[in-house]
């Protein structure tokens, strides 16, 4: 076993590249991303199958195009855009049937989910497909659930390291991985994925950055590609400009229905800003719903110099976004979803998020339950902040 392992690890050497983005926490995060490339490394190297789960938002797409691109030679590999917050039940049990289903069943499995999965509502499917002979890696920058690392084998979480937070996306993280995996070229991937989920991070913001995230956004919604050919729109600066035009057509459309519905809500500290999107989603996939959320939000509240938070609400889901000010209050969507799941436990099938964004996924019958009780909550929590 030795001489195996020895040999194994002499065909499995860990690249060293230069930091995308170099500051004091990604030099602390370098060993959890070594420790990621190198259990990747193996699983290319011994051929076991390999499925990455990544969320459909726009740092999500980017994370597993990320990966995507430094496995895409390997063999065995699947590639699926998870829909959900979490990594659920179902696609779990999808995920052990396509294992068992495989030419290479006699090898162990491994599973990297990028951008959803750090929540508890995740455990079970985890424990389920470890037993099941799954290897687990998590790439995440949202606030993990305490205990998370006893249900997987590595976490790679901003969470883990001193001065480590949301703003370090996954997109980023997952491309630190990926060039040490392979020699790519995720420079611009990397910051892409950090405009669009709103980094707080200082860097040069480019035009181009935020272009793409629209146009990648605008591309999963509305035409569910493979991982192959979002790689190829990617990579293609027409397309991009293509899908992109036809993005900020729909977002100008939605817009203006979208503000003529706006209801808002005064509480001691914090105005909401309520908004109900069932009608435009029902004409067509993008923007998201966390788009429309973004939105109104932009419209209402980025320039308000109080605290403003935005909620987007439709049959099963809810989308919460907070302006500049109320961060610097304290506001927190992590924490109000957090909050929910103790209130309300049989009523929220999946949520999470971070500091400035978190969505839930409501249980049939509970929207008007879960959406009552947060304005009860928020208006709780601004009469404690006075």
């Amino acid at each position: 076993m030795k001489g195996i392992e020895e040999y194994i690890d002499s065909n499995t050497k860990v690249l060293k590249p230069s930091l995308i983005f170099s500051d004091p926490v990604m030099k602390l995060l370098s060993k959890g991303f070594d420790e990621a490339a190198m259990r990747i490394l193996k699983a290319i190297f011994l051929h076991r199958p390999i499925i990455l789960r990544h969320h459909n938002d726009t740092d999500g797409i980017c994370s597993g195009l990320a990966i995507y691109l430094a496995i895409s030679t390997a063999k065995n590999v699947r590639v699926i855009t998870n829909k959900y917050p979490a990594y659920r039940m179902v696609e779990a049990e999808q995920d052990a049937n396509r294992f068992h289903q495989s030419d290479a069943e006699y090898l162990s499995p491994l599973l990297i989910v990028c951008d959803v999965g750090s929540s508890v509502e995740s455990f079970d499917s985890y424990d389920y497909v470890k037993k099941e002979g799954f290897e687990i890696i998590i790439i995440d920058h949202h606030p993990p659930s305490p205990g998370v690392e006893k249900h997987v084998d590595l976490i790679v979480s901003p969470y883990l390291v001193p001065g480590g937070g949301t703003s370090y996306t996954t997109g980023l993280l997952a491309s630190e991985v990926s060039q040490r995996i392979a020699k790519v070229e995720l420079h611009d991937l990397s910051f892409i994925a950090m405009v669009g989920d709103r980094s707080m991070l200082e860097f040069e913001k480019k035009d181009r950055y935020l272009k793409y995230a629209i146009a990648l956004d605008y591309l999963v919604s509305m035409k569910d590609p493979s991982i192959e050919e979002i790689a190829r729109n990617f990579l293609d600066k027409e397309a991009m400009e293509t899908n992109y035009m036809l993005a900020m057509e729909r977002i100008d459309t939605v817009k203006g229905s979208l503000m003529r519905k706006v209801k808002t809500k005064n509480f001691t500290d914090v105005s909401v800003f309520l908004i109900s999107t069932d009608k435009e989603f029902a004409n067509g996939h993008f923007p998201s719903r966390g788009m429309m959320a973004n939105i109104v939000s932009d419209e209402m509240a980025l320039s308000l110099k109080t605290p403003a938070i935005t909620i987007s609400h439709g049959k099963r889901n809810i989308n919460m976004r907070f302006n500049k000010p109320a961060l610097e209050e304290g506001w927190s969507g992590a924490e109000l979803v957090k909050q929910i799941r103790e209130e309300l436990p049989n009523a929220m099938e999946s949520g999470g998020g971070h500091p400035g964004a978190a969505s839930i996924r409501i249980n049939r019958g509970f929207t008007k339950i879960i959406l009552d009780q947060l304005l009860k909550d928020i208006e709780e929590q601004s009469e404690d902040i006075i």
